[in-house]
């Protein structure tokens, strides 16, 4: 056996340490046990094999909800209602496991808007039979990606690789970037539109004859589905801002803020009602579901002041933990923003994409309180010291080598105790 210094063997157990601290929570592989525990986790209207989750025998759960404000058929009533639909399961293809979604992307919380145009309208086109559906391998091991053949270390997978300070802000700072074409090939990803249980079209693209109120002009804005079925977006607007902490850069002078619900969603964008960020409502329990009150509400101040403490008032506190919250479109797990019980990921916890390696060299992506706040980009991505133009609350990371030094561990902590002891 090898003999070490003593030094060495200090930083062995360090690294030791933190590989068997990642493994405290839910943390899942590529095979179909795991994928089925990861949709367990979910809040489905239809259950895998097509029957109702629901006691009313239905495949959708109704919605009703007291509001002054426009509901989603476009007129202004009292009390809006709408169907929610949400199917996910799991599968087996050519011995890998894929992950399917099916939603009408409906929220199971009241919403609020102020009155114009930017209303869920999807509601009225899809509650019945129209669904957006996606097919994609599950957790695909960075190793298996395209961009990983013929290359043997981690630092190599990246499928973001940012290198300028233009690089960042035209992902950081832009809408649309997160486009099918730019997923890796080997996660075999597939996308479509369902009418009445047969497809009308294989992509999400804009169709305004069969989806005449729907505004979404195709997938490239949307990153992942919250575990009841929303839609979850970045913190960019279309404006090319931070939308909870704009900056002015460039040309672009004029900042502005989302309008918010108390769930940190909105519908500004393509009338399609999505999280902008980690949302307490996604949870059953949430007390906040039952409201439609705007971010600003004078009975929620914390909302628009301080995000991180209206999250930690209103999440669950059995949720509070590294904890699952949604699937991202290239199949990878998204975890919530609490690193550990009271605590959230910080800068240094995460490369460009919100994304980390978890056991086993499995990544992931997290929720964050720091721009841009869900999904970046598709990852695995670099840990550039820039940070993004649009953003007063941007990610800075300078001068760590933390994800580096948990990399290294992940890759080769058995192979180091085994040397050590």
């Amino acid at each position: 056996m090898k003999v070490i210094g003593f030094q060495s063997a200090q930083f062995f157990l360090f690294g030791a340490i933190l590989l068997f601290s990642s493994r405290c929570c839910a943390e899942f592989t590529n095979s179909f046990a795991d994928c089925e525990e990861f949709i367990s986790n979910f809040y489905p209207t239809q259950d895998s094999d097509g029957s109702p989750t629901g006691s009313n025998n239905l495949i959708y759960e109704n919605i009703v909800c007291q509001t002054d404000g426009i509901c989603p058929d476009g007129i202004r009533r009292i009390s809006c209602s709408w169907n929610r639909f949400l199917q996910v399961k799991c599968s087996t293809n050519s011995l890998k496991t894929q992950i399917t979604v099916i939603t009408n992307g409906m929220p199971s919380n009241c919403y609020y808007n102020r009155g114009d145009a930017n209303y869920p309208s999807d509601s009225l086109d899809f509650q019945f039979s129209h669904k957006y559906k996606f097919t994609v391998d599950f957790n695909v091991h960075p190793e298996d990606t395209f961009i990983a053949l013929g290359k043997p270390d981690t630092k190599d997978f990246n499928q973001t690789l940012i290198e300028s300070q233009y690089q960042l802000d035209s992902y950081l700072c832009a809408q649309g970037v997160f486009r099918s074409i730019f997923l890796d090939s080997n996660i075999r990803y597939s996308e479509e539109l369902y009418i009445d249980s047969q497809i009308t079209q294989s992509s999400w693209d804009y169709n305004s004859i069969d989806f005449p109120r729907s505004n979404l002009r195709n997938s490239d804005y949307i990153v992942g589905v919250a575990l009841n079925g929303v839609f979850l977006t970045n913190g960019i607007s279309s404006e090319g801002f931070d939308g909870f902490y704009p900056k002015a850069y460039n040309r672009r002078t004029q900042v502005k803020y989302f309008e918010l619900d108390i769930c940190y969603g909105n519908s500004e964008d393509f009338n399609t009602y999505s999280y902008r960020m980690f949302s307490p409502c996604m949870y059953p329990q949430s007390p906040l579901k039952k409201y439609a009150f705007s971010c600003n509400h004078q009975n929620y101040l914390f909302c628009s002041t301080d995000p991180q403490k209206h999250i930690k008032t209103y999440t669950p506190q059995s949720v509070q933990k590294q904890t699952l919250i949604g699937i991202a479109r290239d199949g990878r797990v998204i975890y919530g923003p609490f690193k550990s019980p009271g605590s959230f990921w910080q800068p240094c916890d995460v490369d460009v994409c919100n994304g980390r390696y978890f056991t086993g060299n499995y990544y992931g992506y997290v929720a964050t309180m720091f721009h841009p706040y869900i999904i970046g980009c598709w990852g695995p991505g670099n840990q550039p010291e820039f940070k993004a133009s649009c953003s007063t609350n941007p990610r800075i990371c300078t001068g760590s080598t933390f994800l580096q030094v948990q990399l290294w561990v992940l890759a080769f902590g058995i192979f180091i105790l085994d040397f050590a002891f």
